[in-house]
């Protein structure tokens, strides 16, 4: 995913998760984009709605990269 896209998957995330203060400042958000970037968007977006449906906290970076790569296979 890009820089672009991955915006908008670190918006859901925070919509999703608002009470969590995820991603507060531009270091963060770098740190997670070089964590996530090689994911395809539209596996990160089914990732994020799945995650959001069955946990009430939010999921940390191998928590997304595991079910990406449940997903892919």
């Amino acid at each position: 995913m890009d820089k672009r896209e991955f915006a908008i998957f670190a918006s859901g995330l925070k919509t999703y998760y608002p009470r969590e203060g995820l991603l507060p400042n531009d270091m963060a958000m770098e740190l997670w984009f070089e964590r996530l970037k090689d994911i395809p968007f539209n596996v990160a977006e089914t990732v994020l709605h799945k995650w959001a449906e069955t946990s009430k906290f939010s999921p940390s970076i191998a928590d997304i990269r595991e079910m990406a790569h449940d997903i892919q296979e």
